[in-house]
């Protein structure tokens, strides 16, 4: 009966709906998944005007609970009934527990994680006499391994309870905390009843409490808002960090409470590190009071975790020998440490320049002499810290030894860290490393997007194979609800690249996405032009236009790389509105920050890292994005700019061209030249950022070497096209193009060069 009804309504939707995709409902429905294709249809068609329509038909399509006779379908039935508030938990539970019971063979175990999720999505605050007997029941079963998972629901399931009760009285006591007035609470109370709020999560229902009555809190009070003080508001926020700054500015630290200090430090901006990256609460005071030489490997590293997040680099700086001296003089330091050490530092001077050569060649060598004592968690932190390494002999061997530990297996036990660093290793080299990982490692919520982000990486060098975009659109539906903030972007280019294009999906989440991802999000629109994310773009465009100071709203103060690469997507974009909106708005602050770039001249920060905060600093990927952003625009529009006239002399003088180290395409082409006597310049530049990586002269040839981040599949980044007309237009230099996946580099130049 229940297959007839949705066959009917099928048919409805696709009279009702005509942009739906009658192929996916029809797919759907051949493999029998009429309750996944309903839930699936409540996203899909929440645009659709007659929504309201579409929710109610929903209802009365949905057959009784009773009758849903797999967990699988029970899933999708929970969701269903929550989305349109049908208010069926205690049913829904009452018949997992029955299905549970007649599960004569045990079978249910093997679906232990879906059944703790459906417990865990219901919301119950008394048990119903039925749900009590079917547990009772569950408890007789004979298999000891039966019981074993039983009695893992039965305690979810009460604590479900206990959670709502817990919530209802602390609803109680909050009101009663609210009825006080005016009336002073004891300090023991206070922490009951805030600790309450943030248990619950109430912070928002809560706020006129906690402006009457937590407008100044203890220092003990703000340890218990710190976990979520992102959720308070701004002056509360304020008054919090300025209560707690001025504690840790004068905090007195004993010699002999030094490592206890530094372990609560550490725990407290372990749970926080968030507010303490972004806030500009100093540790110096602290930090002051502590002497190195007497402390123990393990608050060694302590104190560096406390620099990394704490905003404390100068305090580095001032000690930085002593912590060298430290570590290579320690002749008992473990692996471990040893592992602690290299990645806490490799954070630091990501921040402040390149590693003490020193110090880095004592710890790389450390390491080959040890490779072999590595566990697989230990290797990938080394691996993630070498990222960011200078490329001297050292870290160039270790690199390769690394290399041929994981391809004899070393993480094949570790597959997060396995998708992690293959990803990053074709990014890296823009060469195809070990592409077999993306379909025989086990894809999880964990890794689900660092997977995408491989997925990214393969397809950007050559077409992916069918079942690799089979397996995409299989499993990212079910992952990616659960997905990271940091993680958004590499989902939005895997989707991009396997024609999966769910705008709607990303449109939902605009509100809750941190301004940078958007941005990026929006710069490969810019980029790679596709009809596909149209309203997307729009939305995306509106929400920095309706939202006020929205480049500062995350660390408060504008962010001159968010800026920089904003006007960069906008002049991409070929949005004149857009670009004229954020120099408008921004005015001042361009103003202040191309004076900074001029007075800095070349004193820049380094930033290996696109993405990485330039809020109290200027840096050079600052100065390339918003010069790029300024040729690009001139370029589309012929549009000259007082900016590029104050940056001239500066950008000539200042070397964006030099790579430390060329790329894999790039010395192979370097050498073929060199073999055949060709005499070539290499980055030619007469105006920037137009640079082609060989140009030789005799010929008026250019050879341009693109990598990973240049395609998305076969289609060229909208920069690259633009470059490539302005030499073969003003120029008259006809430019070659080798990509990455080029199977013979040698024969492609000398058939350029001939």
């Amino acid at each position: 009966m229940f297959q007839y009804k949705v066959i009917a309504f099928f048919s409805h939707i696709k009279q009702a709906v005509k942009s739906f995709e009658s192929e996916v409902i029809s797919t759907a429905y051949l493999r029998k998944k009429e309750l996944a294709t309903l839930n699936t249809m409540l996203f899909t068609l929440k645009d659709q005007d007659n929504y309201q329509e579409i929710r109610k038909m929903i209802k009365d399509v949905l057959p009784p609970v009773q009758s849903i006779t797999k967990i699988t379908d029970l899933k999708d039935y929970s969701r269903i009934a929550y989305k349109l508030d049908m208010k069926k938990d205690s049913l829904i539970l009452e018949q997992l527990l029955t299905l549970i019971l007649q599960d004569q063979f045990g079978n249910f175990v093997l679906k232990d994680k879906l059944i703790q999720h459906i417990i865990q999505s219901i919301k119950i605050s008394i048990l119903d006499p039925k749900v009590q007997q079917l547990m009772q029941q569950l408890q007789l079963k004979e298999s000891e391994v039966q019981k074993k998972y039983i009695k893992i629901y039965i305690d979810l399931i009460q604590q479900k309870v206990n959670q709502k009760q817990d919530s209802s009285e602390s609803q109680m006591n909050i009101q009663n905390v609210a009825e006080l007035g005016q009336q002073v609470m004891k300090q023991e109370k206070r922490q009951q009843i805030l600790d309450q709020i943030i248990v619950s999560k109430q912070v928002r229902q809560n706020q006129q409490i906690l402006f009457e009555h937590f407008s100044q809190p203890s220092i003990e009070e703000i340890m218990i808002i710190l976990p979520q003080i992102h959720l308070f508001p701004g002056r509360l926020k304020s008054n919090y960090t300025e209560i707690l700054n001025k504690y840790l500015n004068q905090l007195k630290i004993s010699p002999k409470e030094e490592g206890k200090v530094l372990t609560q430090l550490n725990q407290m901006i372990l749970k926080n590190s968030e507010f303490f990256k972004k806030s500009n609460i100093s540790f110096i005071n602290i930090l002051n009071q502590i002497q190195i030489q007497g402390l123990l490997e393990s608050q060694i590293n302590q104190l560096l975790y406390l620099i990394t997040y704490s905003n404390s680099l100068e305090y580095f700086k001032q000690n930085e020998q002593q912590f060298i001296d430290y570590i290579i003089k320690n002749q008992a330091i473990n692996m471990s440490q040893m592992v602690a050490y290299f990645f806490h530092l490799s954070q630091i001077y990501r921040q402040i320049g390149d590693f003490k050569v020193e110090l880095l060649k004592y710890q790389c060598t450390y390491f080959m002499n040890n490779l072999s004592k590595c566990d697989s968690n230990q290797l990938f932190l080394i691996i993630k810290s070498l990222r960011i390494c200078q490329n001297i002999e050292e870290v160039v061997i270790l690199n390769k030894q690394i290399e041929q530990k994981i391809q004899e297996g070393a993480l094949n036990q570790n597959h997060d860290a396995l998708i992690n660093f293959v990803a990053n290793k074709i990014k890296q080299t823009q060469v195809l490393f070990m592409p077999e990982t993306a379909k025989m490692v086990t894809v999880t919520q964990r890794n689900f997007g660092e997977w995408c982000h491989l997925i990214q990486q393969i397809g950007s060098l050559k077409t992916l194979e069918l079942d690799l975009i089979d397996k995409l659109k299989k499993i990212h539906i079910s992952l990616r609800e659960k997905l990271g903030q940091s993680q958004l972007y590499y989902y939005f280019a895997a989707q991009f690249i396997c024609g999966v294009h769910d705008e709607q999906y990303f449109i939902e989440r605009i509100n809750q996405t941190r301004p940078f991802l958007l941005i990026r999000i929006l710069y490969d629109i810019a980029q790679f032009s596709t009809i596909h994310y149209e309203k997307l773009k729009q939305r995306i465009i509106e929400k920095i236009k309706d939202t006020p100071d929205y480049l500062t709203q995350e660390f408060s103060k504008l962010d001159k790389g968010l800026l920089s690469f904003s006007i960069l997507t906008a002049s991409l974009l070929q949005d004149q509105s857009f670009y004229n909106y954020l120099f408008d708005k921004y005015k001042r602050e361009i103003e202040q920050f191309s004076e900074e770039l001029i007075l800095n001249n070349k004193k820049f920060q380094r930033n290996k890292i696109i993405g990485k905060s330039s809020v109290n600093f200027v840096t050079n990927q600052t100065l390339i994005q918003f010069y790029q952003a300024l040729r690009y625009h001139q370029c589309l529009t012929n549009e000259e700019s007082n900016y590029l006239v104050k940056l001239e002399t500066l950008i000539k003088e200042y070397s964006l061209t030099q790579q430390v180290m060329p790329s894999y395409i790039e010395s192979v082409v370097e050498s073929c030249l060199k073999e055949e006597k060709v005499e070539y310049i290499r980055d030619y530049c007469e105006v920037l950022p137009f640079r082609i990586d060989f140009y030789i002269p005799s010929k008026q040839i250019g050879i341009e070497c693109n990598g990973v981040s240049h395609y998305y599949l076969d289609q060229l980044r909208r920069g690259d096209v633009l470059k490539m007309k302005f030499f073969e237009e003003k120029m008259n230099i006809k430019i070659s193009v080798i990509r990455s996946g080029c199977d013979n580099i040698q024969e492609v130049v000398q058939r350029i060069i001939k």
